[in-house]
């Protein structure tokens, strides 16, 4: 009897130190994924905050883009980068087609970033899609242009020269307005907000106002929410002669400045 009641603590203190160490062998790797799966938590939340943030600034502030092609020459070269922002003009109201009030309006003489008068909206979904693709791939993917839309860009950048109301002409490459409730033309560079250069080649004698390109545009009048657009590039550049003219819902914002070349870097 002595012999059993004295090893008995010391199977019992055997049998309890096993067990300790045991569950501590057992819950070490526990803690280790614990900690893993909340770093991966925190790194998502991280990226869905800054997702969000890019998101609201690209929406309602500011606007990257970079010039493809050289229709605004002499004031925008190709590879250009340029910023732009929807807030002056008014933002549109996310999944909507109404618009914030801006604290502008339009005005002759403004580059703005607009879609071509053919471009036709994808859905919400892929727009949405194509958001997301483009932030992640830092703008170099974009489903709209490689897969839904591949043919057509789905922005360009012009400078207005006709307002709603207005009466446009052009000849020999050169804008003329009427301006609502007047009764003769002016030449663009008297109503412009802006001073710009134009440039432009001549064409064949045998070019028509009808063919892409032409120098001259019969009169036209603008009805209610109608902008003509045109680019500097005036014998280089498809625009309202083209496609015709845009609604303010089609202007994605105004341009407010050059970035690159950071030598050129200038306000507009």
């Amino acid at each position: 009897n002595v012999q059993v009641l004295a090893s008995q603590p010391y199977r019992d203190n055997t049998l309890t130190m096993s067990s300790f160490y045991g569950t501590a062998k057992r819950y070490r790797p526990y803690d280790h994924k614990s900690k893993l799966r909340r770093n991966i938590t925190r790194f998502f939340l991280v990226i869905l905050l800054v997702f969000i943030l890019f998101q609201l600034v690209d929406h309602f502030l500011l606007q990257a883009y970079s010039i493809k092609n050289s229709t605004m020459l002499p004031s925008l070269s190709v590879n250009d980068r340029i910023l732009s922002t929807p807030l002056l003009y008014g933002p549109r109201i996310p999944f909507s087609r109404s618009f914030f009030t801006g604290f502008t309006v339009p005005k002759r003489g403004d580059i703005v970033i607009c879609r071509p008068g053919y471009y036709t909206s994808p859905p919400v979904v892929i727009t949405l899609l194509d958001k997301t693709v483009r932030f992640f791939t830092l703008q170099k993917i974009s489903l709209i242009t490689r897969f839904y839309y591949p043919d057509a860009v789905s922005y360009t950048v012009k400078r207005i020269v006709g307002l709603p109301g207005d009466t446009v002409k052009m000849s020999d490459y050169i804008m003329y307005i009427k301006p609502r409730g007047k009764s003769f033309f002016f030449h663009e560079s008297e109503l412009s907000s802006d001073l710009y250069e134009i440039q432009f080649e001549p064409l064949p004698d045998d070019w028509t106002m009808e063919l892409p390109f032409s120098s001259s545009v019969k009169e036209l009048t603008l009805r209610e929410d109608e902008y003509f657009v045109i680019g500097d590039n005036r014998s280089g550049s498809l625009d309202s002669r083209h496609w015709g003219v845009i609604r303010k819902s089609d202007i994605l914002g105004k341009m407010i400045l050059k970035y690159w070349p950071f030598r050129e870097f200038s306000l507009f």
